[in-house]
């Protein structure tokens, strides 16, 4: 690294120390608590309501047909678009960054649970008939169960994916958290700052990422 000019590439033990720094600093566990709390509440949004576009999807033909298509463009589309928008809607404020989550991972939860219910209506529909079992039944001892794997899947993709929208969007849009404090480090050239954050949001992502 004594080759390198740190303001290119810092060295190890600078951004180890820049991580510590903030991680034990007030303003730091601040910054980290907020950018998480944004995460999971865009990602508890996403999930209550995708449960209930998975369960429409599973009833309803057309609404499959119309709300699928539409699930598919919204993943084809790029993040930053999503950023973009909700900041020009909300302005700088913390809400671009839930809204962007929101968006962004409302099909990755909902639509795992959809054709998780899909394959538990496929292959246990016959012996819930043959049992004569009720739709309460049905749902509490076939669709939860078979349907627990799908989410919990979901959910992982979508913690790992929120902690960048999260911070991108907070780069752009936001007076506080992780992403915050990136860009003041990026207008500052403090490079070591830019790698600490980086690895503070990397070793996040993955902790809720294994805890789910």
């Amino acid at each position: 690294f004594a080759y390198f000019n740190p303001n290119i590439l810092p060295h190890f033990w600078g951004i180890i120390l820049s991580v510590v720094i903030f991680v034990f600093s007030k303003k730091g566990l601040l910054a980290i608590l907020l950018t998480t709390m944004k995460v999971f509440i865009g990602i508890g949004a996403a999930f209550i309501l995708g449960i209930g576009i998975a369960i429409l999807l599973s009833e309803s033909m057309y609404i499959k047909e119309v709300v699928l298509p539409i699930f598919t463009t919204f993943q084809s589309a790029p993040p930053i678009s999503w950023i973009i928008i909700a900041i020009i809607w909300f302005g700088i404020t913390p809400i671009p960054s839930i809204v962007a989550i929101f968006i962004t991972t409302l099909p990755i939860i909902s639509i795992p649970i959809y054709y998780g219910i899909k394959e538990a209506r496929k292959e246990y529909g016959e012996v819930c008939k043959i049992y004569r079992l009720s739709k309460k039944d049905t749902i509490r001892y076939v669709i939860i169960p078979s349907v627990f794997s799908h989410i919990v899947g979901g959910l992982r993709v979508a913690v790992g994916f929120s902690f960048r929208i999260g911070i991108t969007a907070e780069f752009f849009s936001d007076r506080d958290g992780i992403g915050y404090y990136m860009s003041w480090a990026y207008y500052n050239m403090e490079m070591s700052k830019i790698f600490a954050y980086t690895l503070i949001a990397i070793i996040i992502s993955a902790v809720f990422s294994l805890l789910v």
